[in-house]
């Protein structure tokens, strides 16, 4: 893991000051989706992007696409994969 700089660091607390971003997965049959959500400090959601695959890297990686397109505009990233949560919808 790389250390960020001073600059990297406060751009990284004013995103979460100002933005909470979500990824979660459900996994059914051998199908999978990923779901990615950033929220304002209201709890309105912003930007949602999502995808479906055969592997939850598939699904992760269609999601990611999009989500960093739509992102981008505001200057957050999506949690790695490995932070998503599982749930039951």
């Amino acid at each position: 893991m790389d250390l960020l700089d001073y600059n990297e660091w406060n751009k990284i607390n004013e995103q979460a000051s100002k933005y909470k971003v979500i990824g979660t997965f459900f996994e059914m049959f051998g199908s999978y989706r990923v779901d990615l959500r950033v929220s304002d400090n209201t709890g309105k959601v912003i930007i949602a992007s999502g995808g479906e695959g055969t592997s939850k890297e598939q699904a992760y990686n269609i999601a990611r696409k999009d989500f960093d397109l739509k992102a981008k505009k505001i200057g957050v990233a999506a949690p790695s994969i490995d932070k998503l949560s599982a749930t039951t919808e």
